[in-house]
C-alpha cells in the first residue's frame, strides 16, 4: 500500500497509503493484526507486566517507528468509530519513547558534539 518508504524514513505514511489500506480488505486485516500485536505489547509494558527498561532496550525503535508511520491510519480508524480508543497504548508508549529517544540523542550530542544522523 505504498508505506514502505515511510517505514524506512520513520515518517508518517501518506494519505494515499492510508486510503489504500482502508480500501483493501486484506490489507486492512493485515495492518490491524500487525498493530494489534504492538497494542498488546504496549499494554503489557504500561501495566507493568514486563520490565519497562528491558522492553525499551529491545523494542523502542520498533514501537516508535510503528506509531509514527501508522499514526495517520490509527487516527483515521478512531475517527470512523466514535467510541474507538484503538491503539491508545501504542500511541502513549510510542510518544513517550520517541521523546525519550530524542532526549537521549540530544544529551549525547551535548556531551560529545556529534549529532546523530537518525
Amino acid at each position: 500500500c505504498g508505506f514502505h518508504d515511510a517505514m524506512d524514513r520513520v515518517e508518517p505514511m501518506t494519505e494515499a497509503s492510508r486510503a489504500a489500506i482502508e480500501a483493501d480488505g486484506e490489507a486492512l486485516k493485515t495492518v490491524s493484526a500487525y498493530l494489534d500485536e504492538f497494542e498488546e505489547f504496549c499494554g503489557a509494558v504500561q501495566a507493568g507486566v514486563t520490565d519497562r527498561e528491558y522492553a525499551y532496550t529491545l523494542e523502542a525503535t520498533r514501537v516508535i517507528r510503528t506509531w509514527v508511520v501508522f499514526g495517520p491510519f490509527i487516527r483515521s480508524q478512531r475517527a470512523r468509530h466514535s467510541l474507538s480508543r484503538c491503539y491508545l497504548e501504542l500511541e502513549r508508549l510510542g510518544i513517550e519513547w520517541a521523546r525519550r529517544r530524542e532526549s537521549e540523542a540530544q544529551q549525547k550530542y551535548t556531551l560529545d558534539g556529534v549529532k546523530p544522523h537518525v
